[in-house]
């Protein structure tokens, strides 16, 4: 972020003094002919309006239960079954063989195109193209992102939304490529992912807004007992061009 310059202490502090001595200290000291200050009084209902219902125990006690204690116990019992912790031992599993072979995974190519139009129009859509390089991996064992959002000065961007994109299907090998389609059947039997196997990946991202738009892509770890997806702490980006240093806008 650029660093903006300070303002002047005294300059703060003289607003500050005239914020209370002509908006703040009024309310409380003009009062009426029975001596209630209406204008304070108008201030405090506001507030207990506005932010009673934030500050209520009811409301924090509601909060835990719902976002924390809830989805805890429904994780506890996804992770158990009949026989005592199957599922669990086979998401750490999946975890040990998604460390080792993540850093196989890299994105070889992003292309995208704005619909309808060579540019970007607002209310169209953007159509994204990735390409993936998932090593050992399978598609079901990641997820596949575009990040959006406006960039900042510092080509960051703010406040991202998110968009998955969907893998698109398997190319179907030529009849006459025997050996290749043989060495697909037989992982395709085993169970193991072809090696250095590429996947694309497509979808759409709206242009529903005005102004500078930025984005970029990322591949995470993807397993349905996962808590979240930073869980494992693996994320991949594509690879900045030459010379670019603030950022991997596309």
């Amino acid at each position: 972020m650029a660093e903006q310059p300070a303002a002047p202490a005294g300059g703060l502090r003289q607003a500050l003094y005239e914020l209370l001595g002509k908006a703040v200290a009024p309310l409380y000291y003009d009062r009426d002919a029975d001596g209630v200050p209406a204008g304070w009084v108008d201030r405090i209902r506001h507030t207990f309006r506005s932010l009673g219902p934030k500050v209520q125990a009811e409301r924090m006690v509601r909060e835990y239960v719902s976002a924390l204690y809830v989805p805890a116990a429904k994780a506890s019992r996804e992770l158990s079954d009949h026989e005592g912790f199957g599922p669990a031992r086979e998401l750490a599993a999946w975890k040990k063989r998604v460390v080792a072979a993540w850093p196989q995974v890299r994105i070889e190519h992003v292309e995208s195109e704005a619909a309808g139009s060579p540019g970007q129009q607002l209310g169209s859509a953007l159509t994204v193209w990735v390409s993936v390089a998932l090593g050992e991996l399978t598609r079901d064992d990641v997820t596949v992102e575009v990040v959006y959002g406006r960039p900042d000065e510092d080509d960051e961007i703010a406040q991202p939304d998110y968009a998955t994109l969907a893998a698109e299907p398997a190319p179907v090998a030529a009849s006459g490529s025997a050996g290749s389609s043989d060495s697909a059947a037989a992982s395709a039997s085993s169970g193991a992912p072809a090696a250095s196997s590429v996947v694309r990946y497509s979808g759409e991202v709206p242009l529903d807004r005005p102004g500078p738009f930025g984005y970029t892509v990322r591949v995470l770890p993807w397993h349905p007992l996962l808590d979240s997806r930073a869980e494992l702490g693996l994320v991949t980006y594509p690879h900045a061009p030459a010379g670019m240093t603030n950022g991997d806008l596309r």
